[in-house]
């Protein structure tokens, strides 16, 4: 088994949360109905949780790690939440965290896993999981951090969620977001053979009924994220592409070659 070495407190915290996480998805620690959930969300992870998968959320989530723990509490908006990973790991550095999904099934779980966590911790965390359209759902404070991981592909119109989320953030507030690459021909082959040229589609809206418009895996390239980013008034502070090499296992010495080639290609885009 190839092993990591571990930079940071932060990274020693994220290790022991992974493989927490990992004994979740082999050992059902929740409900039925939440273990299906948290199985379907994370599907291919179900099948492969290898080293080489959480060293790749290792380095997606890093961003957002980095501006915690500095000596301040945050206040952190997670659209998109799913079953709730980022946002008790947010919690477990001390932030106060909302997190918003379109999904019922996926924030009970999320509901059931920071329950999980808080016993295992022996601590209490301080999350408002939601469920409902984001533009619709009420949010009467600011934050400091909002973070969307695999999420704005997801919405639309993409521009507008981003402006809601400008509109959210505290003054010197960032934005993270962590998403496929639409500039990957091998993620849009796969994508198309799945979904075709049907780029959108619709949903109800969970507490309206009403019919809106969903993004159907639409990824985009980190070019037009940019544009976008700027048009709703951010300021680009860093891009960095991740993930080059697939997540299938392999042995020790091709584990030690493939980390050392996915760190020499990993540099921060200006």
């Amino acid at each position: 088994m190839y092993k990591i070495m571990v930079r940071n407190n932060k990274e020693k915290i994220i290790w022991e949360f992974l493989n927490t996480f990992e004994d979740e998805l082999q050992n059902q620690k929740i409900s039925d109905t939440g273990y299906r959930a948290f199985l379907k969300y994370y599907f291919s992870w179900s099948k492969n949780f290898s080293w080489v998968r959480k060293y790749h959320y290792l380095e997606r989530i890093m961003p957002l790690i980095n501006l915690l723990g500095r000596g301040e509490s945050k206040n952190v908006l997670d659209i998109g939440c799913g079953c709730g990973s980022e946002a008790i790991l947010c919690a477990s550095f001390g932030c106060q965290v909302f997190g918003v999904d379109l999904s019922q099934e996926r924030i009970a779980c999320a509901e059931e896993r920071k329950l999980y966590y808080e016993n295992l911790l022996k601590k209490k965390f301080n999350i408002k999981f939601k469920f409902g359209n984001f533009f619709k759902i009420d949010i009467k404070k600011k934050f400091d951090i909002v973070w969307m991981m695999e999420t704005i592909h997801h919405i639309e119109p993409p521009q507008k969620a981003l402006s809601f989320a400008y509109n959210y953030l505290n003054p010197n507030g960032y934005i993270i977001i962590s998403d496929t690459n639409g500039f990957n021909p091998p993620v849009q082959i796969k994508l198309f053979l799945e979904r075709g040229f049907n780029l959108h589609r619709e949903v109800v809206d969970p507490n309206t009924g009403e019919i809106v418009p969903y993004g159907n895996e639409n990824i985009f390239t980190v070019w037009r994220a940019k544009r976008m980013l700027e048009e709703a008034g951010f300021k680009i502070e860093k891009i960095s592409y991740q993930r080059f090499l697939p997540s299938f296992k392999c042995g020790e010495k091709y584990s030690r070659i493939f980390k050392r080639i996915e760190d020499l290609m990993r540099k921060p885009l200006s």
